[in-house]
């Protein structure tokens, strides 16, 4: 694990301005149990596979070769989950999944 601490200025601490740490953990989809974000989300199977892939930090070309998909069938799925997480980056993606964020909720 890792800390991080950033602040506005290089002295903030003189200046009194508030600091921000963030724990920095990597971890493996294997690891979590995913079955209640799948089903907040209503993932398919497929999209549940990209979606293990993703947070594995797979890029599209490595989840296409693991999955036997096309490059662009990939990307159609990406396209299909940031509209259903309602966000617009692979970022977004992760994010919301697992804070189970719904901007429509």
């Amino acid at each position: 694990m890792k800390g991080l601490v950033l602040s506005g200025q290089p002295s903030a601490s003189k200046k009194q301005e508030k600091q921000y740490l963030f724990i920095l953990e990597r971890f493996t989809p294997d690891s979590v149990n995913l079955s209640m974000p799948f089903r907040q989300w209503n993932l398919s199977h497929r999209e549940q596979d990209i979606m293990r892939l993703l947070l594995a930090d797979r890029s599209n070309k490595e989840i296409a070769h693991a999955l036997g998909l096309s490059l662009n069938t990939v990307k159609g799925y990406m396209k299909l989950l940031m509209r259903k997480i309602g966000v617009n980056s692979r970022a977004g993606i992760i994010a919301n999944f697992l804070t189970g964020r719904n901007p429509s909720s």
